[in-house]
């Protein structure tokens, strides 16, 4: 297995920037409204999630051979699941009086194996933590990489034209059936299928690995100076920017002109989904070469802890956002509103800082080192050192 251990910082950075986006959007209106945010597509932070995943397992990856597959699996597998089952059993202590009517033993094993995503019923993967399809989903990419990432040198214009056609043809399908765009939780609906199916969100995840690719083959021909690269990445994000705007103003646009919200599985992937991953795809490139302005921002100590948090952070923040808006009166009765807004910001960072510090870490370092053989063979010396004391 080739693996590249030098990390790109900026790019742990930009990860929290991901999880403000969605905790962003989440919250406007909870506390308060902030009007500005409501013209952008913030819900597009998971499409960058899933792209920059993308991008940073082709870069720590560039190479995975037969051998090293399940290597890789175990290596993913400790990296998401300790925090997400932390972030499980929080659900459970927290929103107990609420999970216990729609949660069984099933649904939690479901939730618990990262799968709930790959079965498009409502049921099956909003249960218990609503944000943790996503970790299923990613699961799935995870699970797809090696056949991905092999020979993708050669094979990357067939494999990204091939996820790009799954896609399609999952919304062409949706349309064909007419789909409701949400509907009963116990049957299929068209959310299910364009914005939480791993299927229809692989092309995105190809996209960051085919950003990777071509940033392996430029980064170092790219002798940009300070100024150059800090253009070259402020535009990229004003291309982003652009793009949450454009998509948000098209989903008010259709709601103004139709009377109706969006009802088409295309609308919904524009809109929801993929919308902005070609420029999501073009300010990642800009920032991974760390030569520009905002590069070094998200280089910063603080933005690099934070992103180190931002996993653990996107998993608790609905829990507790959930946990007010069943105690809005309580709250409101006893503190202002920014009060309030900013003891979640502080309950939600300090969670998360402690899932990471004293489950995530630890447990990525015991997994990834913990080998089923060495057990086996410690435990027959120590079963073969009983059997001789008993015969002495």
């Amino acid at each position: 297995m080739v693996k590249n251990n030098k990390k790109i910082d900026s790019l742990t950075g930009l990860r929290f920037l991901a999880a403000l986006m969605i905790i962003l959007d989440h919250s406007n209106g909870a506390f308060f409204s902030i009007p500005i945010l409501s013209y952008f597509a913030l819900n597009h932070g998971v499409s960058l999630f899933f792209i920059l995943s993308g991008f940073i397992l082709t870069y720590v990856y560039p190479e995975l051979r037969k051998e090293d597959v399940l290597t890789f699996i175990r290596a993913r597998i400790a990296r998401i699941w300790p925090a997400h089952m932390a972030a499980l059993i929080l659900v459970c202590i927290v929103l107990y009086q609420y999970v216990q009517f729609r949660a069984s033993v099933k649904y939690f094993i479901i939730a618990a194996s990262m799968t709930g995503s790959w079965i498009p019923i409502e049921k099956y993967f909003s249960t218990y933590n609503i944000v943790s399809w996503s970790i299923a989903t990613e699961f799935f990419f995870y699970l797809c990489f090696p056949l991905l990432i092999y020979r993708l040198a050669k094979t990357w214009h067939w494999k990204l034209m091939l996820t790009a056609a799954l896609t399609i043809s999952i919304i062409l399908i949706c349309n064909a059936v007419h789909l409701p765009m949400t509907g009963n939780p116990d049957d299929t609906d068209l959310v299910s299928w364009i914005y939480v199916n791993p299927l229809s969100r692989l092309f995105e995840f190809m996209l960051g690995m085919c950003v990777a690719l071509l940033y392996h083959k430029i980064s170092k021909k790219m002798l940009f100076s300070f100024i150059t690269a800090s253009i070259f990445e402020i535009l990229s994000f004003a291309l982003l920017l652009w793009s949450l705007r454009y998509n948000m103003g098209y989903v008010l646009w259709y709601q103004n002109l139709n009377g109706h919200p969006l009802s088409t599985a295309q609308d919904l992937w524009f809109a929801w989904a993929g919308g902005s991953c070609l420029a999501i795809a073009v300010f990642i490139l800009s920032i991974s070469f760390q030569k520009g302005i905002i590069s070094r921002i998200l280089s910063l100590p603080l933005f690099v802890l934070l992103g180190e948090i931002s996993y653990s952070l996107y998993l608790v923040h609905y829990t507790y956002l959930s946990y007010y808006g069943a105690h809005r009166d309580w709250f409101n009765s006893r503190m202002n509103i920014f009060e309030i807004y900013g003891l979640y910001w502080l309950i939600i960072l300090g969670s998360a800082f402690m899932i990471w510090l004293l489950i995530e870490m630890p447990c990525r370092r015991f997994l990834t080192t913990f080998s089923f053989s060495l057990l086996w063979n410690r435990l027959n010396l120590y079963g073969g050192k009983l059997l001789l004391r008993s015969r002495e």
